[in-house]
C-alpha cells in the first residue's frame, strides 16, 4: 500500500460515518481488515473551523478490502458502521453529538499517488485554507461526496461534489 493510501485510510477511518459491509468480488476472496479510527482528534484554530475543534470517536465498525485493478490502479473499499462523534468547539465548549450511519468509501489511487474518493452515506470532513474551497470549513455531508486530492495527507484538498443534505459544522458551534 501507497503512503498516500495509507493517510487517505487514516482520514477516512477517522472522519467516515459509516453500515452495511461492501465486498468487491468473489474472486478478492481475502477477508475485510478492520479500520480503528483515533479516539480522539484535536485540531488547532484554523484547520477546520476559525476556533479549535476536538473530535470524539466511538462505536466504529468499519472494515477495508484493498485490490488492483488491471489499470494498475490501486482500489480500496472502506465501509462499515463509522464512528459516534462529539465534536466540541474549544473556545467555548458548544459540542455537537452525530450519532452513526451508514456509507461506503470506494478510493482510487493512481500510480502517481493521486487518489479520487467516492462517499455515499455519511460523512465529516474538514478544510483548511490550502483547500478547494478554501476554508477553515466543517461539513457533515449525508449523500454522495466526490473528493480529489493530490497527495492523500489531511485536510481534503478538493472537495469536487456533493448532492445530498449538508450541515455546517463551525456554524453550529458557533
Amino acid at each position: 500500500m501507497t503512503a498516500a493510501s495509507e493517510r487517505i485510510r487514516a482520514v477516512l477511518g477517522t472522519c467516515f460515518i459509516g453500515a452495511g459491509l461492501l465486498f468487491l468480488s468473489p474472486a478478492h476472496a481475502a477477508p475485510p481488515t478492520p479500520v480503528i479510527p483515533d479516539a480522539e482528534i484535536v485540531l488547532a484554530p484554523g484547520e477546520a473551523c476559525s476556533f479549535g475543534v476536538t473530535i470524539e470517536n466511538s462505536e466504529s465498525n468499519l472494515h477495508e478490502k484493498a485490490i488492483v485493478d488491471n489499470g494498475g490502479n490501486l482500489k480500496i473499499l472502506i465501509a462499515g458502521k463509522g464512528s459516534a462523534m462529539t465534536i466540541t468547539n474549544t473556545s467555548n465548549g458548544h459540542s455537537l453529538s452525530i450519532k452513526a450511519g451508514g456509507a461506503a468509501a470506494h478510493i482510487t489511487v493512481a500510480a502517481d499517488g493521486s487518489a479520487t474518493v467516492v462517499i455515499d452515506g455519511h460523512v465529516v470532513l474538514w478544510g483548511n485554507s490550502t483547500s478547494v474551497p478554501p476554508g477553515p470549513w466543517m461539513t457533515r455531508n449525508v449523500g454522495r461526496t466526490v473528493i480529489g486530492d493530490s497527495n492523500g495527507t489531511p485536510p481534503i484538498e478538493t472537495l469536487v461534489s456533493f448532492t445530498g443534505k449538508s450541515t455546517d459544522v463551525c456554524a453550529a458551534l458557533n
